[in-house]
């Protein structure tokens, strides 16, 4: 072998050193998005006492503020688990009654929303919990109309109606939220509640799965925010082994 041949043999090898380092990088890229940071919000939200309370809290403050736009966005958060870049792309459209779906529980966009993920992303139907929204909605729609605030938007640019609202106007609230209850809040957060309250509420994963639009049930368990005991336990009654019942959506 001259040395020419060496070189090339030598170039090749650092080739599929190269590759396999690329193929492992992609391999572990989408399991750290989808696994292992969803997990550090578990961590810091596990953490974060009586979150239903402070939540609900919350709601109470900024409406008895006035601030009938923050408590609207909040309520759709905590009834929809949508992300934060989300919320802003709801139109007062989807909360109309022809878009009751599940027996009048649940509100259905009338088209899809562009949600977060792989890529460019993917188009989604998403769905909220009427009964426990509808309050904040009309509180909100209430004052748009009496403040002459005319918008396809649920939540439009305030220097323009035609726009939607930025969602980094959302990062100040948060921080406002979090002086009003003495806890720091995270929009985040409200992913975790919602995927929790289902699951308590007594619906099976896969149905969870199904209305906020995970492409696998393995998401489920990585927001839902119960201790194994209290999991456990929802499936044992009076000394037997007993299938929990639907709770209904009041959360």
């Amino acid at each position: 072998m001259n040395v020419g041949q060496f070189a090339l043999i030598k170039k090749d090898i650092r080739g599929i050193t190269s590759n396999k380092q690329i193929f492992a990088v992609l391999l572990i890229v989408p399991i750290v998005l989808t696994i292992v940071l969803p997990s550090i919000f578990v961590f810091v939200i596990s953490f974060a006492p009586n979150a239903a309370s402070d939540f609900q809290k919350l709601l109470d403050m900024l409406t008895e503020q006035g601030e009938f736009e923050r408590a609207c966005v909040l309520a759709l958060a905590m009834c929809s688990g949508r992300r934060k870049s989300e919320l802003v792309r709801f139109k007062v459209s989807d909360f109309e009654e022809k878009n009751l779906v599940c027996d009048g529980a649940l509100y259905k966009t009338t088209d899809t929303i562009k949600t977060k993920g792989f890529g460019l992303g993917k188009y989604i139907y998403c769905y909220t919990l009427a009964k426990k929204f509808k309050p904040y909605f009309d509180a909100w729609m209430k004052h748009r109309a009496d403040a002459g605030i005319e918008s396809e938007w649920l939540f439009p640019l305030k220097s323009d109606y035609s726009q939607q609202m930025k969602s980094t106007t959302l990062n100040g609230w948060a921080a406002q939220f979090g002086q009003m209850i003495g806890v720091d809040f995270y929009w985040h957060s409200l992913r975790h509640y919602f995927t929790t309250s289902l699951i308590r509420a007594g619906l099976p994963d896969g149905v969870v799965q199904s209305i906020i639009g995970w492409t696998s049930s393995d998401m489920v368990r990585v927001y839902t925010d119960i201790e194994a005991d209290e999991q456990i336990s929802m499936y044992f009654k009076d000394g037997e082994i007993n299938a929990p019942e639907s709770k209904g959506f009041n959360i």
